[in-house]
């Protein structure tokens, strides 16, 4: 039996389909252990009434808000040989239990299996923007072979979700979560915990995790992000004494640059949190006490870390500076579709990869009305993408040749603005954006000022 882990609090409108991504898959013998925080929006009501129509579900009540708490209380509370952890507001990807459980069953002296995740962004009713990503990279040699986690520290730089794999029951009972409260980087001390004690484990190039990026009650610009990473880091460190140099180099790197992330989202606000002030200074200091001790190693720095060390050794607000000028000539670039699409009726030429990302861009910030695909890709026509029907760039043209279209497409704009404006769609109407495909871009706020 597989016992499926999952912690909620106030999930109502994502916890049905995360639990039925569970039940329909190929693999069967399983429970799923929703571990409530007790959730004030529906979300035991959803979940009681699911448990009436399958009986796999249980649900258990946590007293305590805190994620760490509510994960040893499932650990504890599991009855299957192999434990699989899932956020209540993600979901399974099809049928990929029953591959996880086959790598599991056929070593049966696996600590645990991985895959890799699919992030995704809600759209509209129920229609996703999917995006592969690879969330580690490692050699041939390691991919899909058993090794010893143990022996590579670098592993903490590069496996940085908990959820992503199957682990042995028996393996997880000498793991423990931090009983902090909240839910922010409590999977750090989980993480430096397995992965430094494993012995055996294996890492698969198969998808098995939707990871939900736009969930409206994500705490990404909460400015306690900052405490919640110099708590978690200062709990961790006790499990450093007894491990390798190069374990306490990534361990600090790794508190580094998740400060760095969370610096890029605060860049994204455009706003400094000075109630993060003092925080900051802590982790600063931190950070330069290892350095000084020969435990976080500078001369192991990317680039990008680089930089950021150098700007938040200068001064905390730095590192804010340097990330809020990137993300403001970014969002000014993105602001002048936005202005161009609202109020208009929108054409997408090229559902490609790029048209896929100005399709979500366009839905997810309401902007404009968004009609339909034209692209030359016989393939495509006729289909849809993401909810969003593909016609032939003649048929857009003779639907469609009062809308404003956006060229998605930066081979041939030159060519497909002119074939436009030859089938009678004014200039003003074209616009061809020389952007990068920036997913942060979908998080900030492109909301007109009322005049």
């Amino acid at each position: 039996m597989v016992s499926i882990i999952m912690p909620a609090l106030n999930v109502a409108p994502f916890v049905e389909d995360c639990i039925n991504s569970v039940l329909t898959q190929s693999f069967s013998d399983l429970e799923i252990l929703v571990i409530d925080a007790g959730s004030t929006d529906g979300t035991k009501t959803i979940v009681e009434r699911l448990s009436l129509q399958d009986k796999r579900i249980r649900m258990v009540s946590s007293p305590v808000r805190s994620y760490g708490y509510q994960m040893n209380l499932g650990v504890k509370n599991a009855r299957g040989k192999f434990i699989f952890i899932l956020e209540s507001d993600d979901m399974m990807v099809e049928n990929s239990l029953e591959f996880l459980v086959d790598y599991m069953t056929h070593d049966e002296e696996l600590d645990f299996v991985k895959g890799y995740p699919i992030a995704f962004y809600d759209i509209r009713g129920g229609v996703r923007y999917d995006i592969p990503w690879p969330y580690f990279s490692v050699n041939d040699n390691i991919l899909g072979t058993v090794f010893d986690p143990s022996e590579n520290p670098k592993m903490l730089s590069r496996d940085v979700y908990l959820w992503l794999g199957l682990y042995r029951r028996e393996f997880l009972e000498n793991i423990c979560f931090n009983e902090t409260s909240g839910a922010a980087f409590q999977d750090q001390g989980f993480l430096l915990q397995t992965l430094s004690s494993s012995k055996r484990a294996m890492y698969v190039d198969i998808p098995v995790y939707r990871y939900r990026q736009n969930n409206p009650g994500s705490s990404i610009y909460n400015p306690k992000g900052f405490s919640y990473i110099l708590q978690e880091y200062g709990l961790n460190e006790r499990f450093l004494p007894n491990l390798s140099s190069d374990w306490k180099h990534f361990f600090y790197l790794r508190m580094l640059q998740q400060t760095l992330a969370r610096f890029q989202v605060m860049g994204l606000s455009g706003t400094f949190w000075d109630e993060a002030g003092a925080a900051l200074q802590e982790i600063k200091a931190r950070l330069s006490d290892a350095i000084e001790k020969g435990l976080l190693q500078v001369n192991r720095f990317n680039e990008e870390q680089r930089i950021f060390w150098d700007d938040f050794q200068q001064d905390i607000r730095q590192p804010f500076l340097h990330f809020a000028g990137q993300y403001a000539e970014k969002k000014r670039d993105f602001a002048e579709i936005a202005e161009w699409a609202r109020g208009h009726k929108v054409v997408v030429y090229g559902a490609g990869n790029w048209g896929r990302f100005i399709q979500a861009f366009l839905l997810i910030h309401h902007l404009g009305d968004l009609q339909c695909f034209a692209d030359q890709s016989e393939k495509l026509q006729g289909t849809e993408v993401q909810g969003t029907v593909v016609f032939s760039p003649e048929e857009a043209l003779r639907l469609y040749v009062d809308a404003h279209y956006l060229i998605a497409n930066s081979r041939h704009r030159e060519e497909i603005r002119e074939y436009l404006m030859r089938g009678g769609v004014p200039e003003e109407h074209i616009l061809s954006p020389q952007i990068t495909i920036d997913t942060m871009m979908f998080l900030a706020d492109f909301t007109k000022e009322e005049s």
